[in-house]
C-alpha cells in the first residue's frame, strides 16, 4: 500500500515545546513507511536561514526530517508565507520547491500542492508574501541580524496568529480548489487557512491539512484515497 503524507503550519518557535515533540514524534511513526512526505510551508513561525542557522529549536526538528528521507521516503518543503528564506540546512533535510505551487502524479491521480497564502487578501498575510518574496526586502531584513530579526518576526508572527479563522478564506479555498479539478486535476491540497476540511466533489477531492500548531491535523493519501486524521 503506497502512502503520502501532507502537513504544514506546525508554526515552530523556541516556545512551541510540546507542537515540536509531538512532530518529532508523527515522523518517527511515519519513518520507513511513508513514500512521501510533502510539507506544505510554515514549518516555522519564522524560516528565515541566517548564517548561523535558523531559529531555536529547529535544529531537531530538520534532523528528524532528514532521517525519514534517509530511510527512504521522497520529502518535499513547499514555502508558505512564514518562510522567507530557506538556505542549505533545510535542504540538506528535504528538497525545496523551486516555485509556490507543485503539480505531479500520485497513485495515477492528478494532484495540485500548494500552501495557499496567495489566496488570503488580508493585509498582514499580504504583507508576509511582499516580504518573503522580495529579495530586496529579504537582504535588508538579513542585516538586522538574527537576535533583533527573530524578535520582530516574533512579532509580527504572533499578530498573525491571533487573528480567529476566517471562513470567508475557508470558502475561497474551496473555490478555487473547485476551479482547479475543472480544469482536470483529481485532489487539491492546500494549507494555511488552520481550517481542515476535506471534501470528495463531483470532479475529484479537496483537502486542506489545517494546522499542526494547534489541531495537529495532516493528510494522507493512500492508494490514491485522502483521507484527513489527527495525530493523537
Amino acid at each position: 500500500m503506497s502512502a503520502h503524507y501532507f502537513v504544514a503550519d506546525a508554526h515552530l518557535s523556541a516556545s512551541t515545546e510540546e507542537p515540536r515533540r509531538r512532530l518529532l514524534d508523527f515522523l518517527a511513526s511515519i519513518q520507513s513507511r511513508a513514500d512521501s512526505l510533502f510539507v506544505l510551508g510554515d514549518l516555522f513561525d519564522f524560516g528565515f536561514e541566517y548564517r548561523r542557522g535558523l531559529p531555536a529549536g529547529s535544529a531537531v526538528v530538520l534532523d528528524a526530517l532528514r532521517r525519514v528521507r534517509d530511510a527512504g521516503t521522497r520529502v518535499l518543503y513547499l514555502p508558505g508565507n512564514h518562510d522567507f528564506r530557506l538556505g542549505p540546512r533545510v535542504r540538506a533535510s528535504a528538497e525545496v520547491a523551486t516555485g509556490r505551487s507543485v503539480e505531479m502524479e500520485l497513485d495515477g491521480r492528478r494532484v495540485w500542492l500548494a500552501h495557499g497564502d496567495e489566496l488570503d487578501p488580508r493585509p498582514v498575510s499580504a504583507l508576509f508574501r511582499a516580504l518573503g518574496r522580495n529579495h530586496a526586502a529579504v537582504a535588508l531584513y538579513s542585516l538586522l541580524g538574527q537576535r533583533a530579526g527573530t524578535r520582530l518576526a516574533g512579532w509580527v508572527s504572533g499578530r498573525s496568529r491571533a487573528r480567529p479563522p476566517d471562513e470567508t478564506l475557508r470558502d475561497r479555498m474551496a473555490a478555487f480548489a473547485q476551479q482547479r479539478l475543472l480544469r482536470g486535476d483529481d485532489v487539491v491540497v492546500l494549507a494555511h487557512s488552520h481550517l481542515p476540511e476535506l471534501r470528495h466533489l463531483e470532479r475529484g477531492t479537496y483537502l486542506n491539512v489545517g494546522d499542526w500548531l494547534g489541531g495537529r491535523t495532516f493528510g494522507v493519501m493512500r492508494d490514491g484515497v485522502v483521507s484527513l486524521e489527527r495525530f493523537p
